[in-house]
């Protein structure tokens, strides 16, 4: 395990303490089993699967919608005027120093895109340094680096031959963006704050390899780093050519829709690995064995859908 990865876990054990005390008092929900020894299996394995996938695929709205948005808007930026939006710090540069540090109150430009059923607003702050302490409008030739902070709301639907998914959705990440000189062929997007990535879902699916219907709650957190992505709006490359990315996933079925008594919790750690297709590998362990089995898919980055790999 990484040093990233036990960092992650000791966050997320302190989630885990948190949940449990907000129970003991009654503010959670409804009281789930007691099993410390419960492993993950293969069953909680392509669920967990089948929801990460709906979690950030572009066209049902997942948080790659935030990614390519963001690539998307640097061509903008970068070959025309600055992008006009309901906050700006133009007007207020005016009265300062062209190039200042840069106050966490303020956002440069600020952009709402609705994808499917998902809104997100994000905000872009624009610096010419990379600690990201210097202060820049829009489309400066100088900028070597974007800050950026999203948050997204609404619901994930999905169909296919068999099957449904329906769920509701929350994400709220920071990332930034280097690569923004003419030089380089692509943007590298990280993020590695605390805590960068923070998705909540509730969904009732239909799991793909074995029918019926399943129920869940799921809380994520997580991070990436250097995600590669072509800055070239006419590639046929819309998602990284590289990188990976590592989540921890706290994890709720229910035994019927929510709100409804919980069958069983459980924790899974999640890793994608990206190659330039429409296809990222995600492994998934039990985050709490000593050496626990791996159980790896496919998940199509359009649209969510999973595939098992042996």
């Amino acid at each position: 395990m990484t040093s990233k990865q036990h960092r992650w876990l000791s966050r997320a054990a302190s989630f885990l303490l948190a949940s449990a005390l907000l129970a003991a008092v009654g503010c959670g929900t409804k009281k789930a089993p007691t099993e410390p020894d419960y492993v993950l299996n293969g069953e909680d394995a392509q669920d967990i699967a089948q929801q990460v996938g709906m979690i950030i695929c572009l066209d049902t709205g997942g948080w790659m919608a935030a990614l390519r948005t963001t690539v998307d808007a640097f061509h903008v930026w970068s070959t025309g005027p600055p992008p006009p939006g309901p906050v700006s710090l133009l007007a207020a540069d005016s009265r300062e120093p062209a190039h200042r540090t840069f106050g966490t109150e303020y956002a440069c430009v600020d952009t709402t895109v609705a994808k499917s059923a998902v809104t997100y607003t994000l905000k872009y702050k624009f610096y010419q340094d990379l600690d990201q302490t210097t202060f820049l409008c829009p489309n400066d030739s100088t900028i070597l680096s974007i800050g950026a902070a999203d948050s997204a709301y609404g619901s994930i639907n999905a169909s296919w031959t068999g099957g449904t998914f329906q769920g509701s959705f929350s994400s709220h990440s920071s990332f930034f963006t280097q690569g923004l000189d003419r030089g380089s062929i692509d943007l590298r997007i990280s993020g590695d704050f605390d805590p960068f990535h923070e998705d909540e879902l509730t969904a009732s699916f239909t799991p793909i390899f074995r029918g019926g219907v399943q129920h869940y709650q799921i809380s994520t957190l997580g991070e990436y780093e250097n995600l590669p992505i072509v800055k070239d709006p006419q590639s046929s490359q819309k998602f990284p050519i590289g990188g990976s990315a590592f989540f921890w996933v706290y994890a709720q079925r229910l035994k019927g829709p929510a709100p409804a008594e919980i069958a069983q919790e459980f924790e899974a750690n999640v890793t994608l690995f990206f190659d330039g297709t429409d296809k990222a590998r995600a492994d998934i362990i039990d985050g709490a064995a000593d050496q626990p089995t791996v159980y790896s898919y496919l998940i199509n980055l359009q649209t969510g859908v999973i595939e098992a790999l042996p």
